[in-house]
């Protein structure tokens, strides 16, 4: 099984959403990854290779830490210490959560957050996102959110606008979308 760097699959995504859910029962992963302020100091935790281990077992052709490729450890680090962030599984979409209400997301916080310049920085500015959503968003939405900024951001590509991360996200925090 050839494994994208920069996107889950289906099974990756099922098995994490089955992982997220029996993270209410492993709380001490849950504040490990919660308590990570990078993608480096979730890759370093032991909760982040406990991850490794379930994906392994859901999926017998999974890789161990040392097989990944660096690009999608990177990216698996970061889906992971943010989801761990989230309460349980919603139908939130996170861009459509952040511009509703009457006590919505700034809209500079929320242009800051499209204009990441790394990992370090998305990762700090999802996590304030979530926050602000009191954890409360879609776990599918969210990796979908992240591997669509991580995938613009290491292969910056000429996509069709409606395709690109800043333009989904722009259209969902605005409620532009025809649904």
């Amino acid at each position: 099984m050839k494994i994208n760097i920069y996107y889950l699959t289906k099974d990756e995504l099922g098995s994490l959403i089955d992982w997220h859910a029996k993270l209410e029962d492993r709380r001490g992963d849950r504040a490990q990854l919660r308590r990570a302020s990078n993608p480096i100091e979730v890759v370093s935790s032991p909760a982040f290779h406990r991850f490794l281990s379930f994906m392994k077992t859901e999926n017998p052709s999974y890789h161990s830490a040392d097989k990944f490729p660096e690009n999608k450890l990177m990216l698996l680090a970061i889906i992971v210490g943010l989801v761990a962030r989230l309460k349980s599984e919603s139908t939130v979409v996170f861009a459509k959560a952040l511009g509703a209400g009457d006590r919505k997301y700034s809209e500079t916080r929320f242009q800051q957050l499209l204009q990441s310049r790394d990992e370090d920085e998305f990762f700090r500015r999802m996590s304030l996102a979530i926050h602000f959503l009191k954890g409360e968003v879609s776990v599918k939405d969210m990796c979908e959110c992240i591997c669509k900024w991580y995938k613009e951001y290491k292969v910056p590509s000429k996509t069709h606008l409606s395709d690109q991360f800043k333009f989904q996200m722009t259209v969902n925090y605005y409620q532009l979308s025809s649904d």
